[in-house]
C-alpha cells in the first residue's frame, strides 16, 4: 500500500468537499488504504481491505445506480433515506447522494414505527434504500409512506468489483458550502425526533479543526483531530453509522487520512471482540462508547495490556467513562472524551493531562464557547455557543441555524476546583425538584450506580415527590432481593456524594421488568421522561407503599415441584440459563435474542466463563437447589465440582446423579439418549428435504408483465373446498378487483355446483374455474397446453391446500405437498408475470419455541432450526417455509408466508361452521361427555384466535398489497387483541351445560382413564385421538408472537377485536354437542 505525504499548511483545511476529496485521493494514491472491516466474528478469517480507489468506484457505481432507480431530483422530490448494517455502504450512499444532488436522511434503526413515519413525512422521503441482513422490518417501513419507493442496495463487493464511468462532482467550495447534504435527527427525548439538516460547512469543521495546531494556545489541540499528522493511522470506530457520531467518525477518517477499522457485521460489539480487532488490525486509536471500555477494564484487562504500546489513545464518545475504569486505564494509555451533538457538531477541544482524563478542556478563545453559570446552582454551568462571524469555520451549529445569534446546548458542566477544565454533569432537563423545593442533579449518582456490572441503567427519580427513589435496569433477570443486595454498596457510594435530601433509601428501589426495558435513543442514552412515564404506575405504588421491590422472576429459577417429577431436560435447561446469564453479564460472548440454547458439549471456558464466573455459577446452583437438596449434598456443589464437570451437559448429568436414585438416573438418561437419536434423525431428514427441493431451480424468466395488485387480478387458489378455502373463495368472488379465480383441487368431484349452492347468486361465482390437479406431479398433472395457458395468466397464487392431521408423519407430506411447493416455485419462476406466492403456513412450524427459546418473542422470519417444529404437520410447514425462503433468496421471487394461529368460527353470515374435527371443538365435545371442562388451556390460555371470515379478508388485503413487496415476507397472523380463557369459561360451561372444571393437567388425567383402543370410547371421547397434541398444549407456555408486518399491511388485522363471550357462545352452540 502506498502512503501520501504528511499534510502541510498549504492544504485548504475546512474548504474541502468530501466527494472531491475521495476522487482526488483515488487519482493520486489509488492503492492507499482507506478502510478495513472484519470478515466475521472469527477474526482468523481476517479483514476486507478497501482503498481510496475502491471507495471512489463504489461511489460512482451507486451514483449511476441511484439515478437509474429514481431519476434526477426535483424541488419536491429531493430526499432519500438509507438504513443499513454498519459497514462502508453508509459512506458510499452518503457520498453518492451528494454527487447526484439528493439529500439523504440517515434515521436510527432503533426508531419506533411512529418515529420512522414522522421522519419520512417531515422530510418528504421519496426513496427508501436499505441493505441486506437488516435487523428491522423493512416491509413495515415501506407502508409508512405510500409515495415512498423502496430498494435493496447491492453488496459492497458488487459496488467495487470493476471501475465504471466516473460521476463528476464539479461544484466549488463557495458554490456548495451551504448545500444541504445529510439529514440526521434528534433523539426524540421530548417527543417525535426532529430532522436536523447538515451542510458541507457543518461537516467541514471536522477538517478545519486541524488548523488549531497553528493557533497560539496554552494547550495542544485534542489528539483525535490530529491523527492525520501520521497518515494511515489505524483507528477502530465502534460508533453506529446511523448515529451522527458514527457519520462524523468516518468523515473525520477521510479528512485526516486515517484508516477506518470496523467490526464484523455478523456480531454485536463486545469487549473481547474489540480487543481482538484492535490487536489484529494494529490500531493505534479506539473511538467507542464508554460501556465497551468499561467492560474491557472489568473483564479483559490482560488482553488490553497486550495492545500496548501500539495503542496510543482511547476516545470515549456518547457519554462519560466511569471513574473506576478511567483510573485503571489512565496509567497505561491516554484517555480522552469527545464532546459534540447532532446540532452543534464538533467543537474546539484541547488536550488534558493523564491525571485529568475525566475532564474536558475547551478552547474559549475561538468558536464563541462560553460557560454560563446556572442560577441557584453554584459551580455548574451551561455550555453556550455565541455566533462569531470570523469563527464561522469552527461554528457548525450556525451552518444549521444561520438566523440564531447563540445556541444553548442545555448541557451542564461542573468546573474543576483549580484548573480550566470541565466535566459533563448532565442536562438542564435532568434536574429533580422535590416537593419541598430542594433540587438534585442525579447524573453523577447514576453514573456511580450504573458502573455496577449487574446494571445496564439507573435513574434517580422524585420530581414533585417528598424524597428520591431509584429505578434500576438489570443486565439479566435476577430476583429483586439478590440484585438490590449486590448493587447496594454502589448505591451507598453514590449516597456519600449526594446532599442529604438526595440520598436513596433501601426501600425506595424499583427494579425494571425485562419486558419493559428502559427507553433509549439511537446512541443508547436513556430517555428519562419516557422511561419514567413507562413506569408511572409502579412508581406511584412504590411511593404509596414504600415496598422494597416488585417481583420480576429470576434468571433461571429451578422448579419447586417434587424433585422426582422433574425430568433431566429441566436440569439441563436450568444450567443453560445460568450460563447464558453469566455470558451476558460479562459480555464475553454475545448471545442473540433468538439464541438461548448454548452448545451443551462446549467447555465452560469456550463459553466465556472465567474463574469468577465459575464461582458465581456455583453460588447460583446452590441457592436454587437449597429447598430441594439436603445440605450435605449442597456442600458438594463447589467450584471444583464444576471444573470437574465443565460442560452444560456433564454438569447437568452430575447434578442429576447427585439428586436421583441410580435406577431413576439410568432410566431417565436412557430415555434421553433414545430421544436424542430420534431427534437427530428427524433433523437430518428435514435438512435433506429442504436441500433436495431447493436445488436446481429453473432459470428465471424476464418478467414482461407486472400487473399492480389492485384490479383485474387472476388468482389461483388451492384448497377451496376446505374450511379456510371456502371463506377465501367467498371473499375472492365478492372482490370486484379480482377478474378470474382458478381453483386447483385434488378432489375427484366437480365442486362448482356446491359453490353455486352455498354462495347463492353472487355475481363473482361466474369468474370461478375449477381444475382437478395432482400437486406432486410435473405440471400438476395438466396437459402442456393447459399448464402454459394458466402460467401466462395467473398473477397471484394462494396456496392453502394442506391436510390438517396431527397424527401424520413428515414423510406423509413429501410426495404431494412438499413436491407441490416446489411446483409452485417453478411456476413463479417460469411465468412471464411477476407472480406472488402466498403460502398459508402455521404456528406449528415453531411449536417447540417456548422450550428452546424461552422468554423470547417469536419474530417474523423463517426459522432454520429443525428442532423448532412439532409433529409431522408442523415439520411439513417448516420444510415448506424453508424451501420457499431459499427460492426467494436464490431466484428473487415474491413470497408471503401467512403463518396462521388458531382460526375460530365465523362472525359473519358464512354457512360453514368451525370444523368439528379441529382440536378445540373436539375438546368441547369430549368435555361434554366427561362432564368436566379444563379451567385453563395451557399454551392457548390467552385466546388470540381470529374468526375464519376475518382472516380470509386479511389474506385478501395482503394479496392486494403483495405487488409492492420484494422477496419473502413473513406474517404472523395471531390476533393482537386477546381474551382470557377464564373470562370465556362461564359462557362455554353454560352452553355445554357442564358445571365441573379442572386444570388442564387433571382433565387429561381424567381422559386417560378411558380406553383409546375402544371404538366406542373414541367416538364418545374423540380427544383420545389427539392425546399427544393436548399434552403438548398443556405443557407449553404462552408465546409472545410479533405481528408487526400484518399490523402495517392490513387494516382489518389492526382492527381485530378479542374473542367475546357472545362469539364463543355462538361457536359452541353451532356444534350442537
Amino acid at each position: 500500500m502506498e502512503t501520501s505525504k504528511p499534510t502541510n499548511n498549504d492544504v485548504p483545511y475546512g474548504c474541502r468537499l468530501l466527494p472531491q476529496l475521495v476522487d482526488e485521493k483515488a487519482e493520486s494514491h489509488p492503492t492507499q488504504l482507506m478502510g478495513m472491516i472484519a470478515k466475521s466474528s472469527d477474526l482468523s478469517h481476517g479483514f476486507f481491505e478497501f482503498t481510496y480507489k475502491d471507495i471512489a468506484n463504489a461511489v460512482n457505481f451507486m451514483s449511476w445506480w441511484l439515478l437509474q432507480k429514481l431519476g434526477p431530483p426535483s424541488e419536491d422530490k429531493n430526499t432519500i433515506a438509507y438504513v443499513g448494517i454498519t459497514d462502508f455502504r453508509y459512506l458510499v450512499m452518503e457520498l453518492a447522494a451528494i454527487k447526484i444532488r439528493y439529500i439523504i436522511l440517515i434515521p436510527s434503526i432503533r426508531n419506533s414505527q411512529e418515529n420512522f413515519a414522522g421522519l419520512f413525512n417531515k422530510t418528504n422521503v421519496n426513496g427508501l434504500f436499505f441493505s441486506s441482513k437488516l435487523p428491522i422490518n423493512i416491509t413495515g417501513l415501506v407502508h409508512l409512506r405510500p409515495a415512498m419507493k423502496a430498494f435493496e442496495i447491492p453488496e459492497f463487493d458488487e459496488m467495487t468489483q470493476e471501475e465504471g464511468p466516473p460521476y463528476l462532482y464539479s461544484k466549488t467550495w463557495d458554490e456548495a458550502k451551504d448545500d444541504i447534504i445529510i439529514c440526521h435527527h434528534t433523539s426524540g427525548t421530548t417527543g417525535l425526533p426532529k430532522p436536523i439538516y447538515h451542510t458541507h460547512r457543518f461537516y467541514s469543521v471536522l477538517d478545519a479543526l486541524r488548523k488549531l495546531r497553528h493557533i497560539k494556545s496554552d494547550a495542544e489541540p485534542f489528539g483525535i483531530f490530529l491523527i492525520g499528522e501520521v497518515p494511515n493511522t489505524r483507528v477502530y470506530y465502534g460508533m453506529p453509522f446511523f448515529h451522527f457520531g458514527g457519520c462524523a467518525s468516518v468523515f473525520s477518517a477521510l479528512f485526516n487520512e486515517a484508516v477506518a477499522v470496523l467490526g464484523p457485521t455478523d456480531s454485536l460489539v463486545n469487549a473481547k471482540l474489540v480487543c481482538d480487532i484492535v490487536r489484529k488490525a494494529r490500531c493505534r486509536v479506539i473511538v467507542q462508547v464508554p460501556s465497551i471500555t468499561d467492560d474491557i477494564a472489568k473483564y479483559f484487562y490482560r488482553e488490553f495490556l497486550e495492545l500496548l504500546p501500539d495503542l496510543e489513545i482511547i476516545i470515549s464518545s456518547g457519554g462519560p467513562l466511569s471513574a473506576t475504569t478511567g483510573d485503571l486505564l489512565a496509567s497505561k494509555v491516554r484517555l480522552g472524551q469527545v464532546y459534540g451533538s447532532t446540532e452543534a457538531g464538533s467543537l474546539a477541544q484541547q488536550e488534558t493531562s493523564d491525571e485529568d482524563w475525566g475532564w474536558m478542556r475547551f478552547n474559549f478563545d475561538i468558536g464563541g464557547l462560553k460557560m454560563e453559570p446556572l442560577e441557584d446552582d453554584p459551580g455548574r454551568y451551561e455550555l453556550v455557543i455565541r455566533k462569531v462571524p470570523q469563527d464561522a469555520w469552527v461554528q457548525g451549529v450556525f451552518a444549521i441555524f444561520p438566523s440564531l445569534e447563540e445556541w444553548r446546548t442545555r448541557d451542564v458542566f461542573e468546573k474543576h476546583s483549580s484548573k480550566p477544565l470541565y466535566r459533563f454533569s448532565g442536562r438542564i432537563d435532568d434536574v429533580i425538584v422535590l416537593s419541598n423545593g430542594e433540587k438534585l442533579n442525579p447524573v453523577r449518582m447514576e453514573i456511580i450506580i450504573c458502573a455496577h456490572e449487574l446494571l445496564t441503567g439507573a435513574l434517580v427519580i422524585g420530581l414533585g415527590r417528598t424524597q428520591v427513589a431509584l429505578l434500576v435496569e438489570s443486565k439479566e433477570i435476577l430476583p429483586d432481593s439478590i440484585l438490590i443486595d449486590a448493587v447496594w454498596p454502589m448505591i451507598e457510594q453514590a449516597n456519600e456524594a449526594a446532599p442529604g435530601h438526595g440520598r436513596i433509601l433501601r426501600n425506595m428501589i424499583l427494579v425494571a421488568r425485562s419486558e419493559k426495558p428502559f427507553q433509549r435513543t439511537g446512541k443508547g442514552s436513556i430517555i428519562r421522561a419516557r422511561t419514567i412515564a413507562l413506569y408511572e404506575q409502579e412508581i406511584d405504588l412504590l411511593y404509596t407503599t414504600s415496598i422494597k421491590s416488585i417481583n420480576v422472576g429470576s434468571w433461571g429459577s429451578f422448579p419447586t415441584a417434587p424433585l422426582m417429577q422433574i425430568p433431566f431436560e429441566t436440569f439441563q435447561q436450568f444450567i443453560n440459563d445460568c450460563v447464558v446469564y453469566l455470558q451476558r453479564l460479562s459480555k464475553a460472548i454475545t448471545v442473540g435474542a433468538n439464541n438461548e440454547i448454548l452448545p451443551a458439549d462446549d467447555d465452560f471456558s469456550v463459553l466465556g466463563l472465567d474463574s469468577l464466573k465459575i464461582t458465581q455459577l456455583s453460588n447460583m446452583i446452590q441457592s436454587s437447589f437449597q429447598p430441594l437438596v439436603p445440605t450435605a449434598q449442597l456442600s458438594n456443589l463447589t467450584t471444583r465440582f464444576i471444573y470437574e464437570n465443565s460442560t452444560i451437559k456433564r454438569l447437568s448429568i452430575a447434578i442429576f446423579k447427585m439428586t436421583y436414585p441410580p435406577k431413576c438416573v439410568s432410566e431417565e438418561l436412557g430415555r434421553l439418549e433414545k430421544n436424542s437419536l430420534a431427534l437427530a434423525s428427524a433433523n437430518k431428514y428435514l435438512e435433506e428435504l429442504i436441500r433436495n427441493y431447493s436445488s436446481d431451480f429453473p432459470a428465471k424468466e424476464a418478467k414482461k408483465i407486472n400487473k399492480p395488485h389492485g384490479e383485474g387480478l387472476h388468482v389461483l387458489l388451492t384448497g377451496s373446498t376446505g374450511y379456510l378455502g371456502y371463506y377465501l373463495l367467498k371473499a375472492l368472488t365478492g372482490d370486484s378487483n379480482v377478474a378470474k379465480i382458478l381453483c386447483f383441487d385434488r378432489g375427484s368431484k366437480e365442486p362448482r355446483n356446491n359453490v353455486m349452492a352455498e354462495f347463492g347468486d353472487l355475481d363473482g361465482v361466474a369468474k370461478v374455474q375449477f381444475v382437478k390437479v395432482s400437486f406432486g406431479e410435473p405440471r400438476f398433472g395438466l396437459t402442456p397446453a393447459a399448464h402454459q395457458s394458466f402460467l401466462d395468466t395467473v398473477d397471484v397464487i394462494i396456496h392453502n391446500a394442506w391436510p390438517v392431521d396431527f397424527n401424520l408423519s413428515i414423510k406423509s407430506f413429501e410426495k404431494v405437498h412438499i413436491a407441490g411447493i416446489r411446483n409452485f416455485i417453478d411456476w413463479s419462476i417460469l411465468s412471464p408475470r411477476k407472480v406472488t406466492i402466498q403460502f398459508v403456513s402455521s404456528v406449528g412450524s415453531f411449536g417447540n419455541w417456548s422450550s428452546l427459546r424461552p422468554k423470547t418473542p417469536v419474530s417474523e422470519e423463517v426459522f432454520t432450526d429443525g428442532k423448532l417444529p412439532t409433529l409431522g404437520y408442523g415439520q411439513s410447514k417448516f420444510v415448506a417455509e424453508n424451501i420457499l425462503n431459499n427460492a426467494a433468496k436464490q431466484c428473487g421471487i415474491s413470497i408471503d408466508i401467512l403463518r396462521c394461529g388458531q382460526l375460530g368460527g365465523p362472525v359473519g353470515d358464512g354457512k360453514k361452521k368451525w370444523n368439528t374435527r379441529d382440536w378445540f371443538p373436539i375438546l368441547m365435545q369430549t368435555s361434554k361427555a366427561l362432564g368436566l371442562i379444563p379451567s385453563d388451556l395451557g399454551a392457548q390460555n390467552l385466546v388470540q384466535w381470529i374468526p375464519i371470515d376475518s382472516v380470509s379478508q386479511i389474506i385478501i388485503e395482503l394479496m392486494h398489497e403483495s405487488g409492492t413487496r420484494e422477496g419473502l415476507t413473513t406474517f404472523n397472523l395471531i390476533n393482537p387483541s386477546f381474551a382470557n380463557w377464564t373470562d370465556l369459561l362461564p359462557t362455554v360451561k353454560d352452553v355445554l351445560e357442564v358445571t365441573e372444571e379442572a386444570s388442564f393437567q387433571d382433565w387429561l388425567k381424567e381422559l386417560k382413564k378411558h380406553d383409546a383402543k375402544s371404538r366406542d370410547e373414541l367416538e364418545k371421547y374423540p380427544a383420545l385421538k389427539l392425546l399427544s397434541f393436548y399434552e403438548w398444549v398443556a405443557s407449553e407456555e404462552q408465546l409472545v408472537i410479533v405481528s408487526d408486518n400484518a399490523k402495517a399491511a392490513s387494516a382489518s388485522f389492526r382492527g381485530l377485536s378479542p374473542t367475546s363471550k357472545e362469539v364463543i357462545g355462538r361457536w359452541v352452540n353451532d356444534w350442537g354437542f
